[in-house]
């Protein structure tokens, strides 16, 4: 009876634990299929989470009793042999047994508990990453007046804007004037700037010539008689230069929607101002009165 008991208290073990496993991939498949087969990203019902935790628990009994069933069948094998031989032959085994389920349990336990901690501290490094995103974006030089200066007349004009930011650094400029029927750009370019914590103003030139011109790629026919009488939109994109300490203190999420421009650190204004000028016949004149 020594080796049945001790057979079964090993099967016991044994099922324990290769039940645990089991259930939790039974119920982890069980979700799997519910959300790609069945419910997807809608509402689920209410019975939902208790037929995968059903279906887990499920599993986990049937291997559980599989375990306990096989070990008393090898135990009886065992018993009778040892009666034949008058032995006590098993009792090695079962030990054997008991010892390797004990230790698969440590091992387990500690493994569940490196996990825990693994996943406690990159919880924590998120959360210090998105503290420190939030805390530059906040810090990070925007947009805010735009004055447009466009005399006509074919003379220049220029666009000053008013940057209000506490981070000093480097940031990247981006701007372009497009018409609004289409949304085509005419005229555009970028600069780097170097900006000081406070208020900092940038001028930006707006050439009419090339205004004009960007407007004649345009047309169909360069030798068309158009008169050209609209507003115009001068567009700015203010984007932080990061450092490499910078772009390592923050979350890869957005790092990554900062490389694709998504990013809230980018900052995007606009102001319009009126433009009015004529081809005739091809070539540009001011005098559209």
């Amino acid at each position: 009876m020594a080796s049945r008991s001790l057979m079964t208290a090993a099967g016991a073990l044994w099922g324990f634990l290769l039940g645990i496993g089991a259930g939790l991939l039974a119920a982890a498949f069980a979700a799997g299929v519910a959300w790609l087969f069945v419910f997807g990203d809608g509402p689920w019902p209410w019975w939902a989470e208790w037929a995968i935790l059903g279906t887990g628990i499920a599993v986990g009994l049937a291997v559980f009793l599989v375990c306990l069933a096989l070990t008393r069948i090898v135990a009886r094998r065992y018993e009778e042999r040892a009666a034949a031989e008058g032995t006590r032959a098993g009792s090695v085994l079962a030990w054997l047994l008991i010892v390797a389920a004990l230790a698969a349990g440590g091992l387990f336990v500690w493994s569940g508990y490196r996990s825990e901690q693994e996943a406690e501290r990159a919880a924590a490094a998120r959360s210090r990453a998105q503290s420190e995103f939030e805390t530059l974006a906040g810090a990070v030089h925007r947009i805010g007046r735009i004055e447009i200066d466009w005399p006509g007349n074919g003379l220049d004009g220029r666009a000053t804007l008013a940057l209000d930011g506490w981070r000093a650094g480097r940031y990247r400029l981006t701007w372009s004037v497009q018409e609004r029927a289409y949304g085509r750009r005419l005229i555009g370019g970028e600069r780097v700037l170097e900006l000081a914590p406070g208020t900092n103003g940038v001028e930006v030139d707006l050439p009419a010539p090339a205004l004009a011109e960007g407007y004649r790629k345009l047309l169909n026919r360069p030798d068309a008689n158009v008169l050209v009488d609209e507003m115009m939109d001068f567009l700015a994109t203010l984007e932080p230069q990061l450092t490499a300490q910078e772009r390592a203190a923050l979350p890869e999420n957005e790092l990554h929607n900062l490389d694709r421009e998504w990013s809230d650190m980018i900052d995007h204004a606009g102001a319009e101002f009126p433009v009015r000028f004529l081809f005739v016949r091809g070539r540009l004149s001011w005098d559209a009165k």
